[in-house]
């Protein structure tokens, strides 16, 4: 449970901003005014619709939570990286609807995972844990991403987030994968101790 939180930490702290950077995106970078800011969230409202529709089609054949929260925060994070370097507004509305539906995808796989494997005692507790990190702590990430955004602007900004989101959760993985196969090596050799 602390590597799936982990994971949405990292994917909404790093990548979650671009949304509060969008309105440079529309004036600064594409030209395209409050119409176009328009335009660029309803491309990432349609890509969570589409995320959250995905997931429900996808969750008979989904057996690993965790790696699906790899996948988003990569995918998440390489999207992350191509909309800051793109200048090319219908490509980068694609982009958008990446971003959005990784990001729901990611909250409700977080969600669902965590409901799954916590005893139902425990529940309220651990569930209260994935609001702090997903919904109190994000906000932190767009405070941080604006105040980077001042210094070195918002494309740099995305870039940098979607790097260090990619990243970060390929370096959680392995690391939760390293310390997987040492226990499973440490259980079968104290079954061969006589």
């Amino acid at each position: 449970m602390r590597v799936i939180l982990l994971l949405q930490f990292i994917i909404a702290f790093l990548v979650f901003p671009y949304i509060v950077l969008l309105p440079i995106f529309a004036r600064d970078i594409f030209h395209i005014g409050a119409p176009g800011l328009g335009v660029l969230n309803s491309a990432s409202g349609i890509g969570a619709l589409s995320g959250a529709i995905l997931l429900v089609v996808l969750s008979q054949h989904l057996k690993r939570g965790k790696f699906l929260l790899v996948l988003l925060c990569v995918l998440g994070g390489l999207a992350s990286l191509a909309f800051a370097l793109i200048n090319v507004l219908n490509v980068a509305i694609l982009l958008l609807i990446a971003l959005g539906a990784c990001t729901v995808m990611s909250m409700t796989s977080t969600n669902t995972a965590l409901q799954l494997l916590t005893p139902e005692h425990m529940r309220g507790r651990v569930l209260s844990l994935w609001v702090m990190t997903a919904l109190g702590l994000a906000p932190f990430g767009n405070l941080l991403a604006g105040w980077v955004a001042q210094s070195i602007g918002a494309p740099s900004t995305l870039a940098i987030g979607g790097i260090l989101c990619a990243c970060g959760a390929l370096l959680i993985a392995a690391i939760s994968k390293g310390r997987k196969l040492n226990v499973m090596r440490l259980v079968s050799s104290t079954r061969n101790i006589p």
